[in-house]
């Protein structure tokens, strides 16, 4: 899809994406940075229904968490991977999936920046779990903030957005990574229906 149509399906403004790609802060790889008429030439580049998702996370958190830009990008690069099955690709009527990052201190001063970031990803109610999980290995630490985000609300939202403007990236489910296994918790619920 073009940028009018990445533009439209999550409901960023013009002036907005041309900051963040001005800035080189997109969630996803711009060939049209550091051109002379870069404004331009983004308005003709290519982009896919992963790219639209990846923005529309980003505007999330930094929209209604109210994290900084580095934060919110560190979240969308790296909580993701946690995931066995991308958003996208995953009916969100099995259960929605959230990505989160969190900030523990750093009392021993081991660290360059004076604090540690981790990221996670999976059910709402299974956050704080895998976030006590990821504090083990600093007993010292103290969790600052933990900052989450619905990524399946935000891959619906994409794909209805898709959809209603006709574009067929909206019923491609071939553009994304995916994995051979569903979430443990999918495939439990599914072997539960299966033994009724």
């Amino acid at each position: 899809m073009r940028r009018a149509g990445l533009l439209h399906i999550t409901d960023c403004p013009l002036e907005r994406f041309n900051s963040l790609r001005r800035r080189g802060q997109l969630p996803f790889f711009d060939d049209s940075k550091g051109e002379e008429r870069s404004d331009q030439l983004s308005k003709w580049q290519d982009f896919s229904l992963e790219d639209a998702f990846n923005l529309r996370l980003l505007m999330d958190l930094m929209d209604a968490e109210g994290v900084a830009h580095s934060e919110a990008d560190y979240v969308v690069g790296n909580a993701l991977r946690n995931l066995s099955m991308h958003p996208l690709n995953y009916p969100s009527s099995h259960g929605e999936m959230w990505v989160a990052g969190g900030v523990l201190t750093d009392p021993g001063g081991s660290s360059e920046k004076g604090f540690w970031r981790f990221h996670i990803a999976g059910r709402f109610g299974d956050l704080p779990g895998l976030a006590e999980g990821q504090m083990a290995g600093f007993p010292d630490s103290q969790l600052v903030r933990l900052t989450s985000v619905n990524a399946s609300r935000a891959a619906d939202f994409v794909r209805d957005k898709a959809r209603e403007l006709g574009l067929p990236e909206g019923d491609d489910y071939s553009q994304v990574w995916e994995s051979a296994r569903w979430p443990h918790w999918v495939e439990l619920a599914d072997n539960s229906e299966a033994e009724e």
